[in-house]
């Protein structure tokens, strides 16, 4: 399946689940997720939340460095109140 199908699908069978979509305030973006926060201007979000795999093939970068560095700069404050979540489902090959 197409990422960008992922939002049409929710809606469709899980329409509980996919209400945000339709919440004015909210703006998908279907794309490199490091790359936008490197190019994003300094202070512009104030959570990031990082729903990620295993650290290991395309989501290995996730879980380095630049990453970290990259959502930090993208952050409104560096306050903790304002953070990057990083969410990974328990799988066999996370200890």
């Amino acid at each position: 399946m197409h990422c960008r199908m992922v939002p049409e699908v929710a809606k469709q069978f899980f329409p509980q689940m996919a209400i945000g979509f339709s919440d004015p305030r909210v703006t998908v973006h279907i794309t490199d997720g490091i790359k936008y926060v490197q190019e994003a201007e300094e202070n512009s979000f104030d959570v990031i939340i990082v729903d990620s795999s295993d650290p290991v093939g395309p989501a290995e970068v996730l879980f380095q460095k630049v990453t970290h560095d990259s959502t930090s700069h993208a952050l409104f404050s560096h306050d903790p109140s304002h953070a990057t979540c990083f969410l990974n489902a328990v799988s066999p090959l996370t200890p």
